[in-house]
């Protein structure tokens, strides 16, 4: 039995994510209630482990921890604010964790709202999809109170490996966002580059085992943080950024002449380009960096190596 699991929990929300972590708060011990709008969700969760609330105040009636898996911020909302929601039946002291991805303004008003009742709002949202849900191994980003998120802890263990507290408020969420815009870009960069073997010539399975077999390939897509970008060593080159421009032109120069499209790869380019301009060009590569981070005002300031080399060794 876990630590806390005398606690009450309530999930909301008993989708394709949802479902999968309630049946592993309940393996864990605690004393469950769920509630979704489709009530035939609960079914394949015993009774014995587990009640079924008919409406979301229901659920957070004599509760000490909710977990919301909902589709988005109006679902969120309405579970939280107005006549039959939690914020009329939590008592003081309650956390409710929005496991969902929300908005950034939207979990700060909840989190304002909700503290006048005496309840604390956590946006927590997950990472690692169904299977994820499933074997309870979801990254989980918390932004809000310390002492509500310690509180949780014991809850969001039963659903999660890798939990973090990002600091106040939103700062889940934003973890979480900057996590998907990652993603969302990876989708068009391999679709772009593969695109460009491809209509050179290359048969698409040969072309995808020789990549992840360079050395991009076989680097973890985060990881490449670590270097340069977080010890700011951009003057111990591994690979010169003039070799990098004279690469990705030569790459544009056989699109262009194939008639392929290369969006991004051009906005890549427009920011080598600034970089050379300013005379980076035996930099290392990854000083295209900076183009950004002097646009958006902030400096990271270097963090040691041995710091580094810890956390992308686990």
């Amino acid at each position: 039995m876990n630590e806390g699991s005398n606690m009450k929990v309530a999930v909301i929300g008993l989708g394709l994510m949802g479902l999968s972590i309630a049946k592993n708060v309940a393996k864990a011990g605690f004393d469950l209630k769920v509630f979704d709008i489709n009530e035939a969700a609960a079914a394949s969760i015993p009774e014995s482990i587990v009640s079924v609330a008919k409406t979301p105040g229901d659920a957070g009636r004599d509760t000490d921890v909710v977990l919301l898996s909902l589709p988005g911020p109006t679902e969120v909302k309405s579970v939280c604010l107005g006549p039959g929601t939690l914020s009329e039946t939590l008592k003081p002291g309650a956390v409710i964790v929005d496991l969902s991805t929300n908005g950034v303004d939207v979990v700060k008003e909840l989190e304002a709202k909700l503290k006048d009742k005496g309840v604390s709002f956590l946006d927590g949202p997950v990472s690692g999809g169904p299977w994820g849900a499933a074997d309870g191994t979801l990254a989980i980003w918390v932004g809000g109170d310390k002492a509500a998120f310690e509180k949780a802890l014991p809850v969001l263990k039963a659903a999660g490996k890798a939990i973090e507290h990002m600091g106040a408020v939103g700062t889940g969420t934003i973890t979480k966002l900057v996590h998907n815009t990652g993603a969302n870009i990876r989708h068009v960069m391999l679709s772009e580059i593969m695109n460009l073997g491809v209509k050179a010539g290359i048969e698409p399975l040969a072309l995808f085992k020789a990549i992840r077999e360079g050395s991009n390939g076989l680097q973890r897509t985060f990881d490449g943080i670590a270097m340069k970008y977080m010890d700011g060593t951009y003057d111990e080159p591994a690979f010169r950024l003039r070799h990098a421009h004279k690469d990705l032109r030569l790459a544009l120069e056989l699109a262009d002449g194939m008639g392929l499209q290369m969006d991004l790869s051009k906005a890549v380019m427009t920011q080598l380009e600034a970089a050379m301009d300013k005379g980076w060009a035996d930099r290392d590569s990854s000083a295209v960096a900076l183009i950004s981070q002097q646009a958006a005002g902030i400096e990271i300031k270097p963090v040691d190596k041995a710091i580094l080399k810890e956390i992308v060794s686990k």
